[in-house]
C-alpha cells in the first residue's frame, strides 16, 4: 500500500533526541552515510533533514528508503542468526 501525498512525519515517530537535529546539511551527509552502510546514522540524518523541510518530497522518498533498507538487514541478520543456531542444534542431536 502507498500513501500518497503523506510526508514520513504524518506515520513515523522521530528520535526525540536525535544529535543531527541541527545539522546544516542533514540531507547530504545523510545520503553519504547511507551508502556507506552506517543506516543508523544516516536514519537520523534524514530524520533531522525531513524536521527541517517537511515539504521536501526527495528527503521524505530517501529517509522512507533507508528505513525500509534498515528494515530488510536487520530481518536478513536476524533469519541467518536463526538458521545458523537452527543447524547447530540439529547437528548437536545427532
Amino acid at each position: 500500500m502507498f500513501l500518497t501525498g503523506v510526508s514520513l512525519q504524518q506515520v513515523y515517530v522521530f528520535q526525540a533526541n536525535n544529535p543531527y537535529r541541527e545539522t546544516p546539511s542533514a540531507f547530504t551527509e545523510g545520503q553519504d552515510k547511507a551508502r556507506g552502510g552506517d543506516l543508523n546514522a544516516a536514519v537520523l540524518l534524514l530524520e533531522a533533514a525531513i524536521q527541517q523541510d517537511p515539504q521536501d518530497s526527495e528527503v521524505n522518498l530517501n529517509a522512507s528508503l533507508c528505513l525500509v533498507r534498515e528494515s530488510f538487514e536487520l530481518q536478513h541478520k536476524k533469519t541467518r542468526h536463526w538458521r545458523h543456531e537452527n543447524t547447530r542444534n540439529k547437528q548437536s542431536k545427532m
